[in-house]
């Protein structure tokens, strides 16, 4: 998925609107005579000032029938869902991006060597690239071209390439958020190669694995969650030289966290936002006082040793001291707890300094922007063929950005196998959304730019397209000011 900006840009407009149309005016009153003047070209600014207020004496009293005389053409970069409500308008001219012929997938040219190559690298198996080949290549075929190739067979189930030392060195805000995730909802199987995290709503999960780690991994229901699988040698004994052990909720050493604690010495804000995703709670509210008193709560769950450590690094750099619990009817579980709301800000402006979404718990995230007043930045994600406008979120619902992507990501991964299964883009476009980036150019008279102007620019249209002609609207007031300088546009 590749978000795009709404944009607009006039490409036609009949040059000197006014003179044209005082021109045409003047045929109606007959009164052309008024339009003589001492200058070669009737251009001048005293002719130009009598233009103008010739045009907005039409305005005024609603004599547009002069003004569909000229016109203009825009080209309007907005969402299919937007350009749904332009062409509704009856007079304009309209064409627009075709997802009948517009492929928003590379396509696949000749089956040779290196294409096989690269698509099993991309993540596909070798059934699904002869389906694709259609009959060109069997299985056999294509394992044979990858051999020769030079590319080693991936085992069962293993789809991609893994990048295996992509842990090897905490070297990055999001590998520290990823450790700190593991530690607390990751598990390391005894057989030194198998890894999982598991989390309730983890496409963000998923999305950071496949951006950076493993391009194909798939999620398994594991209860009322799901469970993502990485199979890497080298992947296990990075984080195992971290610190991080099989069992560890139960038989992590002081000195094995010290070693886990030690490797995120320059990113430990990152660490600790993802121990925060994974166990830990952040809420800010106010009493149901009469003050309505300010409150919040941000707290971490996890080994005894591990929350000593970040007791002390909170004690040091943000003057917050509290003591290490233990969690009722637990243990194993320690506690520590951050409640003064103006270091919980300060803290949190520090924690998130270097959050790139959707590398976050969607809640916990959302509540912590929210509360430092920084908005969510969207961002590619994905292969990034298929480009989005970005909606408008509500208010204080912040989180639902994250269920968009998933959609998104969704939506080009399944436009995607339907177009590897022989559809034609017409019919695979049945599962792109409808806030899929698309091209519109509208041509049409100013009286029904007007009429647009005043319908979509007003407090009931959609914020949508009033985005889109609020920059129409800039645009029309320097290609003839008077015609539209008298449309309130809504802020």
């Amino acid at each position: 998925m590749k978000i795009v900006e709404p944009s607009v840009s006039l490409i036609w407009a009949t040059e000197e609107p006014i003179f044209t149309i005082e021109r045409i005016g003047r045929v109606c009153y007959k009164s052309e005579e008024k339009m003589t003047c001492e200058c070669k070209d009737g251009k001048c600014p005293a002719c130009r000032e009598r233009a103008e207020k010739f045009v907005r004496g039409l305005v005024e009293r609603d004599h547009t029938a002069m003004i569909e005389h000229v016109s203009a053409s825009f080209h309007i970069i907005t969402d299919r869902g937007v350009t749904h409500e332009f062409v509704r308008h009856r007079i304009p001219s309209f064409a627009q991006e075709s997802t009948r012929y517009v492929r928003y997938k590379d396509k696949v040219i000749a089956f040779n060597e290196e294409t096989v190559c690269k698509l099993y690298e991309d993540g596909l198996s070798m059934r699904k690239i002869s389906e694709i080949s259609n009959g060109i290549m069997t299985e056999w075929d294509v394992r044979n071209a990858l051999i020769e190739g030079g590319v080693s067979i991936r085992s069962k189930n293993n789809h991609g390439k893994v990048i295996h030392d992509f842990m090897s060195v905490i070297d990055s805000p999001e590998k520290a958020w990823f450790l700190g995730m593991f530690a607390a909802d990751g598990s390391m199987r005894d057989n030194g190669q198998s890894l999982s995290i598991t989390q309730k709503d983890g496409w963000f999960i998923k999305q950071f694995v496949s951006d950076f780690i493993h391009p194909q991994v798939s999620g398994y229901k594991d209860g009322s969650c799901k469970q993502y699988t990485i199979t890497s040698k080298e992947l296990w004994e990075d984080l195992y030289r971290h610190g991080i052990r099989p069992r560890k909720s139960f038989e992590w050493s002081e000195e094995e966290v010290g070693s886990l604690w030690e490797s995120v010495r320059d990113f430990r804000l990152d660490f600790m936002r993802g121990l925060l995703d994974g166990d830990g709670s952040l809420r800010f509210f106010e009493q149901k006082n009469q003050g309505k008193t300010e409150s919040v709560n941000i707290c971490w769950n996890g080994n005894k040793f591990l929350i000593g450590h970040i007791a002390g690094f909170l004690e040091k750099e943000f003057g917050n001291t509290c003591s290490v619990v233990k969690v009722h009817g637990c243990d194993d579980l320690w506690r520590i707890s951050v409640c003064t709301p103006s270091r919980a800000k300060h803290l949190c402006e520090k924690m998130y300094s270097n959050f790139n979404w959707p590398y976050g718990h969607p809640e916990k995230t959302s509540r912590a922007l929210r509360a430092i007043g920084r908005p969510i930045e969207l961002r590619d994600c994905g292969v990034g063929r298929v480009q989005c406008i970005v909606p408008p979120f509500p208010v204080n619902c912040e989180e639902a950005s994250w269920v968009w992507g998933e959609a998104m990501s969704q939506a080009e991964v399944l436009y995607g196998d339907m177009l590897d299964r022989g559809c034609t883009p017409q019919i695979a476009r049945s599962v792109l959304p409808t806030c899929l980036k698309t091209e519109l150019v509208v041509t049409t008279n100013a009286r029904e730019w007007r009429h647009i102007m005043k319908l979509r620019t007003s407090k009931a249209a959609h914020p949508q397209i009033r985005e889109v002609c609020e920059m129409i609207h800039k645009q029309l007031l320097v290609w003839a000011k008077p015609l539209f300088d008298d449309i309130e546009v809504y802020q």
